[in-house]
């Protein structure tokens, strides 16, 4: 009688089996659903200046990293001190850094300026990374 009650119980784990495998299935289906609509949504994000400029007023350190920042920025004439990142950031607008003191690391690697940069009398204390920039007319 023991093997007929350990067949029972392998049916009943076969068919547990057979559904969670069925789930298994259909999770990874969703998933692969979801990443294929994410494949055609851009990474980047639109960010006002007015944010950006909020966010190195705070005096902690910016971070803007595929990214687009929209409206003019100016910075003309402020001391930062922490370090501030724009790796691979769109400036759509105007950009103004005349006599911007940098005392920490600035990082503009593979940005793009589409209108008028500004970077007059700007003093660097750290390092300054422009590398695979591109200022566009």
């Amino acid at each position: 009688m023991e093997p007929k009650i350990y067949l029972a119980k392998l049916s009943i784990f076969s068919q547990e089996a057979e559904l969670l495998s069925r789930i298994h299935g259909l999770v990874l289906a969703f998933l692969f659903f979801i990443i294929g609509l994410s494949a055609g949504i851009p990474d980047d994000r639109i960010i006002p200046a007015e944010d950006v400029l909020e966010v190195i007023k705070s005096g902690k350190p910016a971070e803007f990293k595929n990214c687009t920042i929209e409206g003019d920025l100016s910075l003309k004439g402020m001391t930062i001190e922490p370090p501030v990142y724009f790796d691979q950031a769109v400036f759509r607008d105007s950009v103004d850094f005349d006599s911007t003191i940098f005392n920490g690391d600035v990082h503009f690697g593979h940005s793009e300026f589409h209108k008028d940069a500004n970077f007059m009398r700007s003093k660097f204390n750290g390092h300054a990374y422009f590398g695979d920039s591109e200022f566009k007319p």
